[in-house]
């Protein structure tokens, strides 16, 4: 597993590589915020990243859990309701998103589900090279840029 880093609006944010495949730090992108952590796990317990995260797995997943991913799609978004990654990766399969622990640990999303993800503030990532080719029409960052934002 490589790593690398790139500045998003004067923030480091991590990259690994990971079978053959650019995975971006969702634990960089939101640090520096107050319960920045938090906001991760709230994004997880949403019904739209939820159904979100499974159609994006049933494309690109030939592997993907998907009557599991029914089961927790009709719990999403309840009171109740609670996944963290590892359950979420451990129920269904899911390649898109991995927790990685340790000193340069973190979670860490497939640079489709980061994009889309983007910045939990809800700026945009001005000056971001983009390329407009992911399925539900939507553009991600392409890793060669190093500088977005500035």
């Amino acid at each position: 597993m490589g790593s690398e880093k790139i500045s998003v609006q004067g923030k480091e944010i991590s990259i690994i590589s990971c079978r053959e495949e650019d995975y971006i730090s969702l634990t960089d992108m939101v640090g520096d915020m107050e319960n920045g952590l938090a906001l991760i796990e709230k994004w997880l317990r949403n019904k739209n990243t939820i159904e979100f995260l499974g159609i994006w797995e049933e494309i690109n997943n030939p592997n993907f859990n998907s009557p599991e991913f029914g089961g927790i799609k009709d719990q999403a978004g309840l009171n109740r309701f609670v996944l963290s990654v590892k359950q979420w990766i451990h129920k269904t399969g899911a390649k898109g998103i991995m927790a990685k622990a340790g000193r340069y640990g973190g979670t860490f999303a497939h640079k489709r589900y980061a994009y889309w993800t983007g910045n939990p503030t809800g700026e945009k990532a001005g000056g971001a090279e983009c390329r407009g080719d992911i399925p539900d029409g939507r553009a991600f960052i392409h890793r060669k840029s190093t500088t977005i934002g500035d």
